[in-house]
């Protein structure tokens, strides 16, 4: 299997790790934080801006599906809890404003390397909501989807030719983040023993 065919997989599987996600947002079993995952999907967009900069071919598509699978979280949240929409906190805040600046640094300088490490940092800020939350609160949320996203995510670096680190930057960090989302809410599965049915 050639590289594009292995970009191109992975960012199947990228999709299809929303698509029963989106449909528990929207029957409300999973219920997202709007302002989380509005910040969330700006810096998704912020963390394709830059990754596409270095140079990347075709593991890009995973970036292009995690923009579009966080966007559209965000956009059916927004719709089903509208009333829950809250002012953005000061971690939410400090979160944005570290992905501008990768922005503006990439703007300024063109050194696209650092800023897309600048916008990594950035979303580590962004995930660690929600980690924390997965813990806390395991059944407001649900394991398929980080998990194939995960898995997406290590498939995309074989299709990775140049072997520099920026590229692997991206997917190795979507595939820690999240499985660090999706541990927790599988040890509680498991120690429940919940049905299958109620992963995804």
């Amino acid at each position: 299997m050639n590289t594009e065919a292995i970009g191109l997989l992975a960012g199947l599987l990228g999709l299809l790790s929303v698509i029963p996600y989106c449909v528990r947002v929207w029957q409300r079993k999973i219920r997202p934080n709007p302002t989380s995952w509005f910040v969330w999907s700006l810096l998704s967009g912020i963390l394709l801006f830059n990754y596409k900069e270095t140079g990347v071919g075709a593991s890009i598509w995973l970036a292009v599906v995690g923009f579009l699978n966080v966007g559209t979280v965000f956009v059916l949240t927004l719709l089903r809890q509208r009333s829950e929409w809250s002012k953005p906190d000061r971690l939410e805040v400090a979160t944005l404003t570290i992905g501008m600046i990768s922005v503006a640094y990439l703007l300024t300088s063109g050194q696209a390397d650092n800023a897309l490490y600048i916008g990594i940092f950035a979303d580590i800020w962004a995930v660690a909501p929600t980690v924390r939350g997965a813990w806390r609160r395991p059944l407001q949320d649900r394991p398929y989807a980080w998990l194939m996203f995960a898995i997406a995510s290590m498939i995309s670096m074989f299709a990775i030719t140049d072997g520099s680190l920026s590229s692997y930057a991206l997917p190795v960090y979507y595939a820690i983040a999240e499985l660090l989302v999706a541990i927790p809410l599988v040890l509680h599965r498991c120690k429940e023993r919940i049905p299958l049915r109620e992963w995804v």
